[in-house]
């Protein structure tokens, strides 16, 4: 009985005589495919791709930050190259909106605002909120860039709603800059001045103190305390140390009230 393992050497030892022969009958032959003897190369793992992609975001992150644009197109563009292949839709819209990012900075403001309406749209399809308030302020970027100042106060007001949904402070202070730039492009130095992050934060935080009180004052004591909370944060973020002092005062009467006597004096010293 012969083993199968030697009917392929066999086979693999004609064809190869078969190759050698074949010159010498003055028969040209284009070869169509080749021989391996050895183990095919083993494909990256979806790891290793997963972690090439992200190399390649973060180069390209680096590349916009240093300004240097022209770098920063092609590494944009290889990281929006793997996530694709890889099927990662969140790292596609995050290295798409900063390829638009990219194309605007070259000076290709019609381009960065095809690629960056891709980035949008995908980010509204998978939820990706973060993605979604960053494409629509370079969105408002690349129109402002154009001088179609109007469009661009429309993303920086939709960017800004998002990144206030979200919590996050950065978001919004970037935001508001963009949209007192375009209003003062705008000649309405007014509007302008509302939109200075300090302001408009010290603002809000105010408001939430009043909220606070009211809250307070028909017995929503939880209620009360979230608002105070949330004005302390803010007031810390911009560093007002008469409203820091306010919602700690005020703090201190809603913990008392929920009868937790050390915590309320813990906040009465603190103001």
């Amino acid at each position: 009985m012969t083993h199968p393992w030697k009917k392929q050497i066999k086979s693999r030892s004609l064809m190869l005589l078969f190759l050698f022969l074949l010159p010498l009958t003055g028969v040209v032959v284009t070869p169509v495919f080749y021989l391996s003897l050895t183990h095919p190369t083993i494909a990256q793992t979806q790891s290793e791709r997963q972690a090439e992609a992200e190399r390649l975001l973060n180069l390209c992150r680096e590349h916009l930050r240093n300004k240097q644009w022209a770098a920063g197109l092609e590494s944009c563009q290889e990281a929006v190259n793997v996530y694709q292949q890889i099927k990662d839709r969140s790292g596609e819209a995050k290295s798409i909106t900063n390829l638009g990012i990219a194309h605007i900075r070259s000076g290709q403001s019609s381009q960065g605002i095809s690629t960056l309406e891709t980035a949008l749209q995908i980010a509204r399809e998978i939820g990706e909120r973060r993605v979604e308030a960053n494409s629509l302020n370079n969105l408002g970027l690349a129109y402002r860039r154009l001088g179609e100042y109007t469009k661009a106060i429309e993303f920086h007001q939709d960017s800004l709603a998002i990144f206030k949904q979200l919590g996050a402070r950065q978001g919004q202070a970037t935001s508001l800059n963009n949209l007192g730039i375009a209003y003062r492009n705008l000649g309405e130095y007014t509007k302008a001045i509302k939109f200075d992050p300090d302001s408009f934060f010290k603002a809000e935080a105010d408001r939430l103190l009043q909220q606070g009180i009211k809250q307070f004052q028909i017995s929503q004591y939880r209620e009360a305390f979230q608002s105070w909370q949330q004005a302390l944060i803010i007031y810390r973020d911009i560093g007002d140390l008469q409203g820091q002092a306010n919602s700690l005062n005020n703090l201190g009467i809603a913990y008392r009230n929920l009868g937790e006597y050390q915590k309320a004096s813990e906040f009465y010293q603190d103001s």
